[in-house]
């Protein structure tokens, strides 16, 4: 088979238009990231109040998670350690909570997704408040008592670490809402980080 070089030629172009098109679509699932915003001084000061809070409440979630590993074999003497340091994570979050809520209940909202997101969080942190003050005035009775603490404390601790998990998802929400960026500790910015 003889071939001329116009035949040639059209056979390379269609086999170039070809792949193009079958890449155009993994082409266009690529994500830029560029550079974020900055943040007005009210956003920043949301931000701020918020990562204060946030850090505050994984000292909480670190120590009930540690009270409640093998709770059943430890010593009476590390129980009554691990309550101790739930306590003080709780009367230390207890006291940040506050701040953050003038500053989520202080940031204008503009549309109604921002306006619903900033009274869930809200919301959520009212429903934080007693349980952490629950959590600090139980864990402090407890001091002393490491067969109570292994009889109870656990039991004691479900609430607070629930309602730090539900007060961290809203926060979340509230703050994508708001754009302002909050990523967990150590999370860099990209497609899974927003």
């Amino acid at each position: 088979m003889n071939r001329t070089p116009n035949r040639t030629l059209t056979s390379r172009l269609l086999i170039a238009l070809t792949a193009a098109l079958a890449l155009a679509p993994a082409a266009r699932a690529q994500t830029v990231v560029g550079p974020e915003k900055p943040l007005d001084a009210t956003r920043a000061k949301v931000r701020g109040s918020l990562v204060v809070l946030r850090d505050s409440l994984l000292a909480v979630s670190v120590a009930a998670a540690r009270l409640q590993r093998d709770y059943e074999h430890t010593s009476t003497a590390a129980l009554e350690s691990r309550a101790q340091a739930l306590q003080q994570a709780c009367a230390s979050s207890e006291r940040t909570l506050p701040a953050t809520r003038a500053a989520i209940a202080g940031l204008a909202s503009s549309n109604k997704g921002q306006k619903q997101s900033q009274r869930v969080a809200l919301k959520a942190l009212d429903q934080l408040k007693p349980e952490l003050s629950r959590c600090a005035q139980q864990f402090g009775e407890m001091s002393g008592k490491g067969e109570e603490v292994r009889s109870y404390g656990v039991r004691r601790s479900e609430p607070v670490v629930k309602a730090v998990q539900e007060y961290e998802a809203r926060s979340i929400e509230f703050a994508g809402s708001h754009e302002i960026p909050f990523r967990p500790v150590g999370v860099g910015r990209g497609v899974l980080a927003s």
